[in-house]
């Protein structure tokens, strides 16, 4: 039976359950492309097709999954057009951790080559794997470089800190100190200078990962290679405002530890006291200064200056909600 015919027949109060062999004949129709209608309503057809067959019997889901199977890649591209509810029923086709290897594949090479744009939908097929299935940190720990490089784009950043999490909580172990040699590979190149602006990358990612990984992100901060060098380009990078923004920032994070406020009293209070004196950077100097709680230190701000910067920073997001 045709996905249209088959998608009106839903429609009606049935008595009797519609044939498997109905279902089939629409999967064929889908997964064979032999459709001649390409509206914009066929498409969402074809997932309430798909749908049923894998809810209403056994044998059309069964049928469901040797279609997926058997041609992974167009499966995928299929499914992502679908609305995100139809993630399950794409994993849901799937027996066990060796009958994934395949799709998991297919997945790495997709998020990897960025070729595909729908990395939501990529993203949540990996997240849905990780919590149905056992697998192997091997199975996975290609995810922290691939999805660390990409912090820079919203959903990964967001899709990759809670994969992450999920990581760290069943392989602990393994997760930690494999995430830990990444970073210094980073700060390697960084020293290196080897990339496009890989100091910004490195502060980029540890920004991101602090509040959820602070003692791992601190012993990296803290570790005397990424210290010197932030120092430094602190220094030589004085007029480079994008990057004492992300500098800012990261230290503003970093502030959660308490080792590493008094690294940065000792270390950056100049810096942040000169920086100050520039409008575009007083609001992050004055928390970072607040932050370290290291009034004492200062030769050339008050906390008086601090309480009217932030007053005053509040008051214009109030006036002028859409500024930075």
């Amino acid at each position: 039976m045709p996905v249209a015919e088959l998608c009106e027949e839903f429609q009606k109060k049935l008595r009797v359950p519609l044939e498997p062999e109905k279902y089939d004949e629409a999967l064929d129709e889908i997964f064979n492309s032999t459709s001649k209608d390409t509206g914009s309503g066929y498409r969402d057809k074809e997932e309430t097709v798909i749908t049923r067959a894998y809810q209403d019997h056994q044998a059309s889901k069964k049928h469901l999954a040797e279609h997926i199977k058997t041609n992974l890649s167009f499966s995928i591209s299929l499914f992502e057009t679908f609305s995100n509810k139809s993630v399950h029923v794409l994993i849901g086709v799937f027996d066990g951790r060796e009958d994934t290897i395949p799709l998991l594949k297919e997945l790495e090479y997709r998020i990897k080559s960025q070729e595909d744009k729908n990395i939501h939908f990529l993203l949540s097929c990996v997240l849905q794997l990780l919590n149905k299935f056992e697998y192997s940190f091997d199975d996975l720990g290609w995810l922290i470089r691939t999805l660390c490089l990409r912090f820079d784009n919203e959903e990964v950043r967001s899709m990759g800190l809670v994969i992450f999490s999920q990581l760290d909580m069943r392989f602990h172990d393994e997760f930690e100190p494999a995430l830990l040699l990444f970073l210094e590979g980073l700060v390697t190149e960084a020293e290196s200078d080897i990339g496009d602006d890989p100091v910004c990358l490195v502060i980029n990612i540890l920004t991101e990962l602090y509040p959820a990984f602070t003692a791992l992100c601190s012993s990296i901060i803290l570790g005397k290679d990424l210290d010197r060098l932030l120092q430094d380009q602190a220094n030589t990078r004085s007029k480079d405002e994008s990057f004492l923004k992300k500098l800012f920032k990261l230290l503003i994070v970093a502030c959660i530890d308490e080792t590493v406020r008094n690294n940065i009293a000792e270390n950056y209070l100049n810096i942040i006291e000169v920086a100050m004196q520039t409008s575009t950077f007083e609001v992050y100097c004055a928390l970072i200064l607040i932050k370290t709680w290291s009034f004492t230190k200062l030769k050339n701000v008050t906390v008086h200056d601090l309480t009217t910067i932030l007053i005053d920073t509040f008051l214009n997001n109030v006036e002028n909600p859409e500024s930075d």
